[in-house]
């Protein structure tokens, strides 16, 4: 199976026009995938789950099957001494539900787990096709085209243009390979 995993920051979460847009044309893509979304600094697990379900809301709105969940609810990753551990087949058992996931940082109520080690976690454990970032700025020119940043190269390439969104490059080299976008990209064959 194959799947794309979607990274919302906390920029992309505060701006309900991408939003509105990420989720509309996430639902027009037909695309399976995990949406994994930030979570304001000092927040709550009910706070950010708060959010979780509110971008599932969303979702269903635009017909869309989901399932909101924090990473460590129900079992989908776990800590073994200092590895997280994907429960790959109970994933692919929900995907047979659902075409979206839609998950927080939350391991447990104290455990916020970086977003490069949950991303090579899913790696690791699935057929991750695409790993998507957007920019902070909706109406950046960055995500005019589908960006890739696969190496410092790339990174220092498009930091050197594009020097306002130099925190989601930065996410990009450390999760790279990744592609930076707009929302209305998603519906774009590439």
């Amino acid at each position: 199976m194959k799947i794309d995993i979607f990274y919302l920051s906390e920029a992309n979460l505060k701006d309900r026009m991408f939003l509105r847009d990420f989720v509309v044309n996430f639902g027009r893509s037909k695309k399976r995938g995990i949406i994994i979304h930030s979570h304001p600094k000092k927040a709550t697990p009910e706070y950010t789950s708060f959010i979780t379900k509110r971008i599932s809301a969303q979702l269903s709105d635009e017909l869309v099957p989901n399932y909101p969940q924090s990473l460590g609810t129900k079992g989908l990753v776990s800590y073994e001494g200092n590895q997280l551990i994907l429960k790959d087949k109970q994933i692919e058992n929900l995907f047979k539900m659902v075409y979206c996931l839609v998950l927080n940082q939350f391991l447990t109520d104290t455990d916020i787990i970086e977003i490069e080690r949950v991303i090579d976690c899913f790696r690791g454990g699935l057929g991750v096709e695409r790993l998507w970032l957007f920019p902070n700025n909706s109406m950046s020119p960055l995500g005019k085209d589908l960006v890739r940043v696969e190496n410092q190269g790339d990174y220092e390439k498009y930091a050197a243009i594009y020097n306002e969104e130099i925190e989601v490059l930065k996410t990009a080299l450390n999760c790279a390979p990744a592609v930076i976008g707009s929302a209305k990209g998603l519906i774009i064959p590439h």
